[in-house]
């Protein structure tokens, strides 16, 4: 299947970017770009694509990595898309990799960002076990300010390492989960409307209204105050252990 070699980067970040690969056609390339823009509170910006046959577009990430293996800025780690270098600079190891120009830059496509809506939409997949909030710190080696990420999700795995693809490395806060606890999946789903709605409100209260359409669940906020809101709200902390996923209850099928 043809797919797209692209290059996304930070806002406000000179040297920082995000070279991977998707298959499929141009809704597809759109649909990453969506995504990805919630990888950090700055948002993203598309530098360039390359529209490529066949599955070439997974040779031309490989062989771009170890080319910029270098620059990059978490070698292993969960932001192994990310190279401290300038796009200008970027571009050239993946042209001399591909061997053309790429076929299409920034103004070529409309791109545009997951709106707040969008994201509640695309949540609303049912989970089997009980949805918690989390809160994570980003932990950020630049003279840009750390911000903190709201997430909602039931999922130990995930949450304990906080699956994303930010470059910059997330510890976590703290976990809460509702007080009262369901006896049944029905019960479980209904608590879990109201754990997103939560977390929906309080993405509204402290993210900059500026970037609502932009990125989702982020904030310059203090943890600690957002921790009372959600304790307010009738969840209580479950405990973190190290290198293991909180202890507390967890309904499965």
């Amino acid at each position: 299947m043809s797919g797209w070699l692209y290059i996304f980067r930070e806002n406000g970040n000179d040297r920082m970017v995000k070279v991977g690969r998707r298959k499929g056609d141009e809704k597809e390339i759109r649909e990453r770009f969506r995504r990805a823009m919630n990888c950090t509170i700055r948002g993203l910006s598309v530098v360039a694509l390359w529209r490529l046959p066949n599955d070439e577009h997974i040779h031309a990430e490989s062989k771009s990595h170890q080319q910029l293996r270098e620059f990059a800025f978490a070698p292993g780690a969960r932001g192994r898309e990310w190279f401290c270098i300038s796009p200008d600079d970027a571009i050239r190891v993946c042209e001399s990799v591909i061997g053309s120009p790429p076929s299409h830059v920034a103004s070529d496509l409309p791109f545009d960002s997951m709106s707040l809506r969008d994201y509640d939409f695309f949540r609303q997949k049912k989970s089997k076990g009980l949805l918690r909030i989390w809160i994570h710190e980003e932990q950020r080696g630049d003279e840009l300010p750390s911000a903190v990420k709201i997430s909602c999700n039931g999922w130990w795995p995930e949450n304990w390492k906080h699956k994303t693809y930010s470059p910059w490395p997330l510890s976590p806060y703290g976990c809460w989960t509702p007080t009262h606890k369901p006896v049944d999946f029905e019960a479980t789903q209904k608590l879990n409307t109201q754990t997103r709605e939560l977390h929906s409100q309080i993405a509204h209260r402290f993210g900059d209204p500026e970037r609502h359409n932009k990125v989702i669940g982020w904030t310059y906020a203090p943890s600690d105050v957002i921790q009372t809101e959600i304790e307010e709200a009738g969840y209580e902390a479950v405990p973190l252990l190290k290198n293991q996923p909180p202890q507390g209850f967890e309904y499965s099928m």
